[in-house]
């Protein structure tokens, strides 16, 4: 009992730590998928489709996408949902950091829109198999809804360039100025 209750330990501190130097990766992801989420959000109560990525995907994930007045809503189905979408985002973030630290793309408009776009075709193939092999899909305007979910995707490209670069500043400026950083360059 102690020695699992010790490796969970251990897994949390290395986590923690892995959060610790990468946080504005983190921070970065989860408000690129904020905006894409928003975005998601907005189209479904304008055009009264369900186009809201994180019920849909906890609905498709928990396979409780229907009952007998339609799709429900359950706290678990929000909070599975809520779980794989922002992990997804920063997963793909991460992916984001690897091309601009390596000077593959680079983080201004045109690059996040372009990761966006690539985002966005991949995720269309993803939604659409997993649909398609689901033995319960829930029931919506697919070709809406991915044709939305590229443009959601282009949000989190444009989001996720945007602020990286800022965050990216910000972190140079503060390390720039901190006495400690200065005592470290020295030595």
């Amino acid at each position: 009992m102690f020695r699992n209750l010790y490796k969970k330990s251990k897994l949390a501190i290395k986590l923690f730590k892995v959060y610790r130097e990468n946080k504005y990766l983190v921070r970065t992801a989860v408000d690129a998928t904020n905006y894409m989420t928003l975005y998601m959000k907005i189209v479904s109560e304008i055009s009264r489709k369900q186009m809201r990525v994180i019920r849909i995907l906890g609905r498709l994930l928990t396979n409780k996408t229907h009952n007998e007045k339609g799709v429900i809503s359950l706290a678990q189905i929000k909070a599975t949902g809520t779980f794989i979408h922002y992990s997804i985002g920063i997963l793909f973030l991460y992916l984001y950091h690897i091309l601009w630290k390596n000077r593959i793309t680079k983080p201004n408009l045109t690059g996040g829109l372009s990761l966006g776009l690539a985002n966005g075709l991949l995720g269309i193939a993803a939604w659409y198999l997993y649909m398609n092999l689901h033995r319960n899909p829930p029931q919506i305007d697919r070709k809406s809804y991915l044709i939305n979910l590229v443009i959601a995707h282009l949000i989190f490209g444009t989001v996720a360039a945007f602020e990286y670069n800022r965050r990216l500043h910000l972190s140079e400026r503060k390390s720039a100025y901190n006495p400690q950083s200065s005592i470290q360059f020295l030595s």
